[in-house]
């Protein structure tokens, strides 16, 4: 943060017809870890979008669930920011140009795999009914998440790529996607990324 004087937004009204599914999200993501008690001085109002519905590998309707977004447009007012490059498309399109094998997949939820520092989780403070909280995991919506999460994939999966100038590149939005000379090359490359990721303790969504 640029001062240490505390980012405080009074809550927004929740949709009373929420409040139970809200509170089982709240449940669901202390049991996980996602998010904490917090004593914070800090406070961004919280608000829940409904994610699109999804299906399993069988076809199968899994019914879509709430999302926990907090509103951090006053918190990125006054944070310091965090400088990465982040690969534009263009960019990307013209790295694969000239390959004939693609993999593409994403991280699941994969702001909520990287760690927030202990001494930064007080930023990220929310209320509501049942409690104030502060989220454990960096959220979308603030100003240097795309940045910290990119540079964050580039050095659990740079160590692998660079010797052999393959040209995996992760964008802004937790989306990962290779070019390879042949599905051979694709296989030896995909081993070395996934055990990098066990290392990193980081998860792709095998639907994709």
């Amino acid at each position: 943060m640029l001062n240490k004087t505390p980012v405080y937004v009074p809550q927004y009204k929740l949709d009373k017809s929420l409040t139970e599914e809200i509170n089982l999200i709240t449940d669901e993501m202390l049991a996980n870890g996602l998010i904490e008690p917090s004593k914070s001085q800090y406070n961004s109002p919280v608000m829940f979008v409904r994610k699109r519905p999804t299906y399993t590998p069988e076809g199968t309707l899994i019914p879509a669930k709430l999302r926990l977004i907090l509103d951090l447009r006053q918190v990125n007012i006054h944070s310091k920011i965090f400088n990465w490059p982040i690969p534009s498309v263009d960019s990307i399109l013209q790295q694969l140009s000239g390959f004939k094998t693609f993999i593409s997949s994403d991280l699941i939820n994969g702001y909520y795999q990287t760690i927030v520092h202990p001494d930064s989780r007080k930023v990220l403070a929310f209320t509501l009914p049942t409690g104030k909280y502060q989220l454990t995991r960096m959220p979308m919506g603030h100003v240097n998440s795309a940045m910290i999460f990119t540079a964050a994939v580039s050095k659990a999966l740079g160590h692998v790529l660079r010797p052999m100038a393959i040209p995996v590149t992760t964008t802004k939005d937790d989306d990962a996607m290779g070019g390879f000379e042949s599905h051979a090359v694709l296989l030896v490359v995909l081993e070395a990324i996934l055990k990098r990721m066990v290392k990193f303790n980081l998860k792709w969504k095998v639907s994709k």
